[in-house]
């Protein structure tokens, strides 16, 4: 992987890369989630132009299309198109002096599209692993205290809807069968 031959070269290259990745899939997951939250027809925001766009985003990024990418910081920007999306990626300004000092490297790697495949899989592979233990987490908070005491009270709601539907029922025999002797001693006291 390209990851582990920068790594193996360079590792402090490698982790500020890996971290890079890591922190604009994160950025991107945070984008898809407002822009799912704003999409919802109860919601009185409109979601925004990039929180549109992260849709289409995320879905080539799990499935590891070739994207074009925008590389911009201090109004510089360079776009190069390589897929159906168009993906802008936002540097700081220190960042963007990296990638300035390092464009041949980076040429290099954009090149080699299939180490830029295997380091992007790897990445993505990283943030499924971080976003399934973080699903994990929330199952275990889910299956503690609060979610347990809520099934247990809808487990007693259910209960005491049959038990009252019972009493409904008894209720009801009970006012026909009033009524009907209410009638009854009309008619013998009219006759």
């Amino acid at each position: 992987m390209l990851l582990s031959e920068v790594a193996r070269r360079d590792n402090d290259k490698a982790t500020v890369l890996k971290e890079i990745q890591l922190k604009k899939l994160r950025k991107l997951r945070e984008r898809l989630k407002s822009f799912i939250d704003k999409f919802d027809y109860l919601s009185k925001e409109e979601p925004t132009k990039e929180e549109t766009s992260s849709l289409p985003l995320t879905i080539e990024a799990l499935k590891g299309l070739e994207t074009g990418i925008t590389l911009g910081g201090r109004g510089n920007s360079k776009n190069v198109k390589r897929g159906a999306f168009e993906v802008e990626i936002i540097l700081s300004p220190e960042e963007f002096e990296q990638v300035k000092k390092n464009r041949r490297e980076i040429e290099k790697r954009f090149q080699d599209l299939e180490g830029l495949e295997r380091t992007l899989k790897a990445l993505k592979f990283e943030y499924l692993i971080e976003h399934r233990n973080n699903l994990r987490e929330k199952l275990e908070e889910m299956e503690g205290g609060r979610y347990r005491e809520l099934v247990e009270l809808e487990e007693k709601a259910k209960r005491d809807k049959e038990f009252l539907m019972k009493v409904r029922e008894e209720l009801s025999r009970e006012n026909r069968s009033l009524r009907r002797e209410l009638e009854e001693s009309k008619n013998e006291g009219g006759r």
